[in-house]
C-alpha cells in the first residue's frame, strides 16, 4: 500500500477512533485543527484517495467518512478546494462526505452542482438527507427553491421532515 494512503488511514482511525482513557475531546479538536491548517498535499491527496477507494481495513467507515469530511471542511476554510472536489460528487462511494464538505463551507458556489445532483435523481435517501442539510446551510435562493422543489417530490417521509426543518430553520 502506498505511504501516503497508509499514513491517511492512520489518520483517520486515529480520530475517528475512540477518544478513551487518556485523550480529550480538545484533543481531537486541537488534533484535526493541527492537520487541517498546514495540511500537506499527501494529506489531501490521500483523503480524496481513501474517499473514492474504501480502505478494506477501515473497521468503522461511517466514522472514518465523517472525519474526513470534518478535515476537508476545515481545509477547504483555508483554502479553495471547490474545483478539486466537485467531481467526486459523481463518484458514489466520495459522495455523501462531499455533499457534506459543500454544505459545512456553506458556499454559494456549489449550490449548482447540489442542485443538479437533485435533478439527476435516483440518490439514496441518506444522500438526499444530506443534500437537504447542504441545500439549507447555504440557504440562498437557489438553495432555497431546490429544496421546495425537494419537498413538492418526495416521498420519503423522513426528507420532507429534514426539509420542513430546514426551511423553517432558515427563516
Amino acid at each position: 500500500m502506498d505511504p501516503a494512503r497508509l499514513r491517511t488511514i492512520e489518520e483517520l482511525e486515529a480520530l475517528a477512533g475512540p477518544v478513551g482513557p487518556l485523550g480529550t475531546l480538545e484533543w481531537f479538536d486541537e488534533h484535526q485543527a493541527q492537520l487541517a491548517a498546514g495540511a500537506p498535499q499527501w494529506l489531501l491527496d490521500g483523503l480524496i484517495d481513501v474517499l473514492t477507494n474504501r480502505p478494506a481495513t477501515a473497521e468503522d467507515w461511517c466514522r472514518i467518512e465523517f472525519v474526513a469530511s470534518e478535515l476537508l471542511t476545515a481545509m477547504g476554510r483555508q483554502r479553495d478546494l471547490i474545483d478539486r472536489l466537485r467531481p467526486l460528487l459523481d463518484v458514489p462511494s466520495a459522495r455523501p462526505a462531499i455533499i457534506d464538505v459543500f454544505g459545512g463551507l456553506a458556499d454559494p458556489r456549489t449550490v449548482s452542482d447540489l442542485v443538479r445532483l437533485h435533478a439527476n435523481g435516483g440518490l439514496p435517501t441518506d444522500d438526499l438527507l444530506r443534500l437537504v442539510d447542504a441545500l439549507g446551510a447555504i440557504g440562498d435562493t437557489e438553495a432555497t427553491a431546490c429544496l421546495h422543489r425537494i419537498r413538492a417530490t418526495t416521498d420519503v417521509p423522513e426528507v420532507s421532515r429534514e426539509v420542513d426543518i430546514v426551511t423553517w430553520a432558515g427563516r
